[in-house]
Parts: structure tokens; C-alpha cells; sequence
């Protein structure tokens, strides 16, 4: 594999996004956060006890690097060795060179999910026979473009990995429910009300990440 990643399975980095995403965010207590943290991170608390985390919806069409719809979920705010991000402890695509991809150049754990839209404006996104969560799709309303800062932390052969995507969206806010059954297995994070951000023409760009020079303990947490 080149340093950008690129192999004949799937495109290199940077990676263009564009589309509409839906963004449910919420504090969740950080000792369920740290059941999906390695411990050589340390989550960053919001309040006493808890931490911020977020779960996502997203589809990318016309100009992206890939055409595909995405669930992520952010476990914890994290820190390591000065850097802040994301610590995304699940993620789910139905495209699987972006699945190859998320794990080999960005340590992403990207499983393959199916998709279904109702009528209703709803997807639920299965992973095989189980149903991982209830979203509703992002609005077309959202009419105040932003600037987009998304820094993430993850891990690749024990070392630690940093990126940012940076881009711009047209942005709504409001308050928000979905709805993870208790079987799911992000269940165990308690995603229920929040506040959501709808992001209508998205338009991000994912470099590749920066890598740390020195292995990490990672003995508990998360399984990567």
C-alpha cells in the first residue's frame, strides 16, 4: 500500500464527501463511553460523569469519492498526546471499498450495513438479521451555510491516528430523538433525545491521517 493509501481495491486519500447527512447529538455517560475507548486515550468530559457522543446518517452521491450511505457513531470526546477528536467506536457503510478503505487508511472499524427507507422519512440500517437504529432523514430546509470542522481520533496496528475533515454544509438545528433497540449494539450508549444538526450539501474533505510513532496499550476498550 502507498503512504496515501491508494491500492487497486478502492481510491486513495483525501476523499471528497458530498450529500446530506443527519447528525443526532447528546452527552452519554462516560462510563459507557469507556467501554469502547482503549485506555491510552482519555475521554474528555462535558459534565461531571459525562461526555459528548453522536450518532450519524449520511448519504453521498453526485461528486464524491465514492457513492455510498454511512451510519457512524461517536462513542467520547477523546484526547491523546495534544490532539482533540471523535472517537468514532462504530461505523457502518454499504459500500465495500469504502468499508476496506475506513479500516485501512483511516483505522476505522466500517462494517457493511443494508439501508431501508419508509415513507415516512425514516431509515433503519440492519447489520445482517439485527436493526442497529431508527433515524430520521436530514431536511432539505436548512437554508445557513457553515464551515466544517471534524477531527477525529482512531487507531491502526496499536498507533495512534489523527485527521480532520474540513468542508462546508448548509446547517439546521433542532431537537432531536431516535430510536436504538435494546438488542443493538449501540444500545449499551444510551441514544435516545438530543439535538440534531441537519447538513444539506455537504461538502468535506478527508486527508490522510497523521500517524503517532509509538505503539499503544490498547489491552481494554474498544475492540478495533
Amino acid at each position: 500500500m502507498a503512504l496515501d493509501g491508494s491500492t487497486d481495491r478502492y481510491p486513495s486519500a483525501p476523499w471528497r464527501l458530498r450529500g446530506d447527512a443527519a447528525l443526532h447529538v447528546q452527552p452519554v455517560a462516560a462510563a459507557a463511553a469507556a467501554r469502547f475507548v482503549p485506555p491510552s486515550f482519555a475521554i474528555v468530559p462535558i459534565a461531571p460523569g459525562l461526555t459528548l457522543g453522536a450518532v450519524g446518517l449520511a448519504e453521498y452521491g453526485a461528486g464524491s469519492t465514492l457513492r455510498y450511505r454511512e451510519l457512524l457513531v461517536v462513542a467520547a470526546l477523546v484526547r491523546h498526546r495534544g490532539k482533540l477528536g471523535a472517537w468514532i467506536s462504530h461505523i457502518y457503510v454499504d459500500e465495500p471499498r469504502s468499508q476496506d478503505a475506513g479500516r485501512e487508511i483511516w483505522g476505522l472499524p466500517k462494517e457493511i450495513a443494508r439501508f431501508d427507507d419508509d415513507l415516512d422519512a425514516r431509515t433503519t440500517v440492519w447489520r445482517g438479521a439485527t436493526p442497529l437504529c431508527v433515524m430520521t432523514r436530514p431536511s432539505a430546509a436548512a437554508t445557513l451555510r457553515l464551515p466544517l470542522f471534524a477531527p477525529v481520533l482512531s487507531l491502526l496496528d496499536r498507533r495512534a491516528l489523527w485527521f480532520q475533515g474540513v468542508g462546508s454544509a448548509r446547517c439546521r438545528i433542532g431537537r432531536s430523538e431516535i430510536h436504538v433497540p435494546a438488542h443493538s449494539p449501540l444500545a449499551e450508549l444510551g441514544f435516545d433525545r438530543g439535538w440534531r444538526i441537519d447538513l444539506t450539501d455537504l461538502d468535506l474533505i478527508v486527508p490522510p491521517p497523521r500517524r503517532g510513532r509509538r505503539e499503544l496499550d490498547v489491552s481494554a476498550g474498544a475492540a478495533q
